[in-house]
């Protein structure tokens, strides 16, 4: 789903996605903060590592083990 709007047509979120279907960012609707934007790294054979930043530009990174992980 790239976006969902309201019966008014007011936009509740809409999406972007990467080419292999990763989310890119996520627009909530607000005027009031930033895109919340994502990241993934697969530098590392055995490692994803994902960056969030979310509308107030707070950041967190997730790391995950690819072992016993479905392929993307």
């Amino acid at each position: 789903m790239t976006q969902f709007r309201y019966g008014d047509g007011t936009v509740h979120f809409a999406n972007t996605y990467l080419e292999n279907g990763l989310i890119a960012s996520e627009d909530d609707g607000r005027d009031d903060n930033e895109l919340f934007t994502y990241s993934f790294d697969r530098s590392k054979k055995d490692r994803i590592i994902t960056t969030y930043k979310d509308g107030e530009g707070k950041t967190k990174t997730y790391e995950y083990r690819t072992e016993g992980l479905s392929s993307i």
